[in-house]
């Protein structure tokens, strides 16, 4: 029974997290650079995705993250060249700017990935 319980306890809590995010205070990030990067999965194994990293201003601080798109078909370079210089909405913890929220689940057809996600299987890569 601790199998069950204990996975989806989990699973509401990061759920929980989230919506309280969405109400956090927004600014606008840059895409700065992307790559095609192996991350590690319970279920698939290794798989190859490409990884965003930005960066976004609070309090005329800059900030940096990093988020993950799962394609439908194999990555190719032109999203990459896509996302480059893209703006994104930012959420961020006016408490601890530094942890922040994508709000979008989709970008340019792809699901976003990003730590603060609800998630029982991880699509992201090592920090």
């Amino acid at each position: 029974m601790c199998l069950v319980v204990l996975p989806c306890g989990w699973w509401l809590w990061q759920f929980r997290r989230v919506q309280n995010a969405r109400g956090w205070p927004s600014t606008e990030g840059t895409v700065e650079f992307g790559n095609v990067e192996v991350a590690s999965t319970t279920l698939r194994g290794l798989v190859k995705v490409p990884v965003f990293a930005f960066s976004y201003k609070v309090n005329e601080v800059y900030y940096s993250g990093r988020f993950t798109l799962v394609p439908n078909t194999e990555p190719g370079e032109s999203l990459i060249k896509r996302m480059i210089d893209r703006k994104l909405t930012i959420q961020y913890d006016p408490r601890q700017p530094s942890l922040y929220l994508i709000p979008d689940t989709l970008i340019e057809g792809c699901e976003v990935k990003q730590k603060m996600d609800p998630h029982l299987i991880r699509i992201y890569p090592a920090e």
